[in-house]
């Protein structure tokens, strides 16, 4: 499916799908952890500050997606 655009509430749906998906693979990027300390809690704490930000983020429903990306950047 190709986009031209999309509106901040869109954009919303696109970020918590993000999330869903880093949730679903996170034990895969979890093992791919080397960098620093193979510690193997990438995916865990990736998911984890992603899916803060998008939480955060949906306070801001209804923004347009220029707000809404400059919300979620600094997560």
């Amino acid at each position: 499916m190709r986009f031209d655009s999309f509106n901040g509430d869109e954009l919303l749906m696109m970020l918590a799908g993000s999330a869903n998906l880093l949730a679903e693979h996170r034990s895969e990027i979890d093992s791919l952890n080397v960098f620093p300390v193979p510690d193997g809690d990438a995916g865990t704490n990736m998911h984890l500050t992603f899916l803060a930000g998008v939480r955060e983020v949906r306070e801001n429903k209804g923004s347009p997606a220029g707000e809404i990306a400059a919300a979620m950047a600094p997560w």
